[in-house]
């Protein structure tokens, strides 16, 4: 059964007000994110898209509080930064947000394609070639807006068999924050699982690395270390020769030198940092203003697990990277 048909008011990812009709499926969990729900709706004359919100019977929750406050501001920097330009299909589109509802929301375009998880095994070397540069364009794209993901795996890249792109940005933090405990081995790097030093952006360096060896290799390897079998893999030389493999975030490449050695273009090359830093402040000082009136804390951190959320096919029973098959072809 469908909620009955209401009206949505939220901010567009430009900060505008906006109210459409809307029709809502019923909540469900979202996995590795209690006490947030997810359900699909459409907007307007039919404008498919997912929700995820914070309920009323959660809204003391201040660590779940605070992971959506940060998903939505790396969501909200990313698109004052590149719109709907080429770029902004790294990552899954923004439709709109309201952190200061009674039940706190972000919005979402549905997605299109697979999980990572259940299709790398059939990506050839050209498409192998198109998601090592689109995951570490989307990783400096996120430095330069001020954000590390920590929550690059198989199961939160999506695939159509022509682009790649990240999922929702549920485990963001601004960078230089101080590390919390969160992911999983061996998709987060050594220090983000220990919770030690700051968030930096060499901390999905190290989360693209795995990925990509996982879908070359078929079996994630080691968790702590680079795999022994580096060189079997020709497609992974730019990302061992440059240290993204290191367990120590101090010895491994920032997404612009990984950059360099794949010969890929820089997507911030030309994007102002000064308008960016306005759109934050503004977004920054509003959100103080509201967790002040909330009686609430200044935010301080993520969540300590990660999860997939919402829309998409469904998952296979066993990933390819479980499988014990030979990886990509």
């Amino acid at each position: 059964m469908k909620d009955p048909e209401h009206e949505l008011e939220f901010h567009t990812p430009a900060g505008r007000p906006e109210r459409l009709s809307a029709v809502w499926d019923r909540d469900r969990e979202v996995r590795g994110r209690h006490p947030l729900v997810a359900r699909r709706g459409r907007l307007g004359d039919g404008w498919r898209v997912w929700q995820v919100r914070l309920p009323g019977t959660a809204r003391g929750d201040e660590r779940a509080r605070e992971a959506l406050e940060h998903e939505v501001g790396a969501a909200v920097a990313l698109h004052r930064a590149v719109g709907d330009g080429p770029h902004g299909q790294l990552f899954t589109r923004l439709v709109g947000y309201d952190l200061d509802a009674s039940e706190p929301f972000v919005v979402y375009a549905p997605r299109r394609g697979r999980a990572l998880a259940d299709c790398g095994a059939q990506l050839n070397g050209k498409q192998l070639h198109v998601l090592m540069r689109g995951l570490v364009q989307a990783v400096r794209l996120l430095e330069h807006v001020g954000y590390v993901c920590r929550a690059i795996s198989p199961d939160r890249i999506w695939w159509d068999g022509r682009s790649a792109w990240l999922s929702e940005l549920f485990g963001a933090v601004p960078t230089g924050q101080p590390r919390t405990a969160f992911g999983e081995e061996p998709w987060a790097a050594p220090e983000q699982r220990a919770g030690v030093g700051e968030s930096d952006a060499r901390d999905d360096v190290w989360s693209v690395a795995r990925v990509m060896y996982a879908v070359f290799a078929g079996h994630p390897g080691p968790a702590t270390g680079p795999p022994a079998d580096l060189d079997a893999y020709p497609g992974l030389t730019a990302l061992s020769d440059a240290g993204a493999f290191s367990p120590r975030a101090a010895d491994r490449p920032g997404p612009r030198r990984v950059l360099r050695l794949l010969d890929v273009d820089d997507p911030s090359r030309g994007v102002p940092l000064d308008d960016l830093e306005a759109g934050r402040l503004d977004f920054d000082e509003k959100l103080a203003a509201k967790r002040r009136s909330l009686g609430l804390a200044a935010p301080a951190g993520g969540q300590d697990d990660a999860a997939r959320v919402g829309g998409g096919a469904p998952r296979a029973a066993r990933p390819w990277w479980r499988s014990g098959g030979r990886g990509a072809r």
